[in-house]
């Protein structure tokens, strides 16, 4: 049904299952549905610094201003020369090594979230910077999980040694700890030795921006505000640490990659769209988005075909209320079930044939059919709690598949024998779900597509090389 409501070892949980019990629920109501669970395992993953597992109160306030002034839709337009440059240096490593798609797909999400926040230029063989986020990262997506872990239970759990025989979750506990105050700490120390040196990539980021407008300070300025650099780096370790959407669209671009292979008339019809809007002289850009209907329709379902966080953040009620007839005690932990048959994303209601990749279904006449239910309004959370980062999310998603799309044809994958082989979906389980395996074969289009991706990556790495 809709709702679902069960407890249990003293906790309560609300599974809303459609788009209309959530925005009822979690938007007309977001003054009281707009915490979160206080379990342990936000502090046993090193987690109590991201605020987008704060509590509802002033602090995540303050901790979510100083992110959004630099994250909302104009704010981000600054951001798309990177996002555009990551792209271009994304298709080269795609075309020198294309049995590395995922983590060159990686890099191209980790280059832009390090370039925007920090100034931070990643090295494109082997950088430390995105190893130490993919751990941590890893340890949220694992650590998460609503009901995976008994010490969300029994809280007293956490308290046992690490030595204790049988201990095996302690010592996870510590690594996962141990990652993200490296990630916190690591990128925010650089740039704040790069400010010192004037460096104008780093003056130009985000965090060089909070630094220089905060009441902190510049670095060698009198701190007497040291809750001010708490919440700068905080929302700098968060903005990388996923932005946490840069992970969300990484995810869904394996996804695309993966639907794209086993779906080749679907690239057949991107190819005619780029060639009619884009031409073969020059790559797509932000500005083509309006006329590429059909490139946007591939987001949506892929969006909508392979949800990354399937069961959202969950939220929590902060005081008891009546809903519909029921008693909703405060500290319920409310889950939207965005994933699962029957409910959102795969309600076929809605969708018809909802585990087939088909963007066609969000055009109508010519255009985006606005009728429609549209992924955007759910895949990025409700209420006070929606993604401040989706707009930097959904930009980067835009740009790399409409670049991929311009110059690469994407097919099955081949076997040894050079035989192509249908791969059935399957998509991990966790915080974060990603697909199992994502393999294809991708290749130039043609060898002026080839020559363009060389030339850009080129005009990128110089224009980088002189910042």
């Amino acid at each position: 049904g809709e709702v679902m409501y069960f407890g249990g070892l003293g906790k309560s949980f609300l599974v809303l299952g459609s788009v209309e019990v959530m925005s009822e629920f979690l938007e007309k109501r977001s003054g009281t549905t707009s915490s979160r669970s206080a379990t342990p395992l936000i502090e046993l993953t090193g987690s109590d610094f991201n605020f987008g597992f704060m509590p509802y109160g002033q602090r995540w306030r303050a901790h979510r201003r100083a992110f959004w002034n630099y994250m909302h839709r104009d704010a981000c337009r600054a951001y798309q020369d990177i996002q555009r440059g990551a792209a271009h240096l994304c298709l080269d490593k795609i075309l020198s090594d294309p049995a590395n798609l995922r983590k060159h797909l990686k890099f191209n999400f980790s280059a832009s979230a390090l370039k925007a926040i920090y100034g931070i230029d990643i090295d494109e063989k082997e950088d430390v910077y995105e190893k130490v986020m993919h751990d941590t990262t890893a340890a949220v997506s694992q650590g998460l999980v609503p009901g995976k872990w008994l010490v969300e239970y029994l809280p007293v759990l956490r308290h046992v040694p690490t030595w204790f025989p049988g201990a095996r979750s302690q010592r996870i506990w510590a690594k996962w700890q141990a990652y993200s105050l490296l990630a916190r700490n690591l990128p925010y120390d650089y740039a704040l030795s790069a400010m010192a040196s004037d460096r104008p990539s780093v003056q130009d980021s985000i965090v060089g921006r909070l630094l220089a407008n905060s009441p902190v300070g510049p670095p060698g300025a009198d701190v007497g505000a040291a809750q001010g650099d708490d919440i700068i780096k905080n929302v700098a370790a968060v903005g990388y640490e996923a932005l946490i959407t840069a992970w969300q669209v990484y995810s869904t671009l394996l996804g695309t990659m993966l639907a794209l292979s086993l779906n080749h008339e679907v690239v057949v019809k991107a190819h005619a769209e780029l060639d009619a809007v884009v031409g073969a002289a020059r790559m797509p850009d932000f500005d083509d988005e309006s006329s590429l209907v059909y490139i946007k329709a591939i987001v949506m379902e892929a969006l909508r075909w392979h949800n990354v966080t399937s069961v959202g953040v969950p939220h929590a009620t902060t005081e008891d209320q009546q809903w519909r007839g029921w008693f909703i005690p405060s500290g319920t932990v409310v889950i939207a079930n965005q994933w699962y048959a029957e409910a959102c994303m795969h309600d076929a209601s809605i969708y018809p044939d909802p585990f087939a990749f088909r963007p066609g279904r969000f055009i109508r006449n010519g255009r985006i059919d606005e009728t429609l239910l549209s992924p955007f309004q759910v895949v990025f959370g409700f209420g006070r709690r929606i993604c401040p980062g989706r707009y930097f999310g959904l930009n980067g998603l835009f740009i790399t598949v409409a670049s991929i799309l311009h110059v690469f044809d994407i097919t099955a994958p081949v076997d040894e024998r050079g035989q192509p082989f249908k791969i059935e979906p399957t998509f991990t389980d966790g915080f974060l779900s990603y697909p199992e395996d994502s393999r294809c074969t991708v290749l130039p289009r043609s060898p002026e597509h080839e020559k363009m991706i060389r030339s850009h990556a080129e005009a990128y790495r110089a224009a980088r090389s002189q910042s």
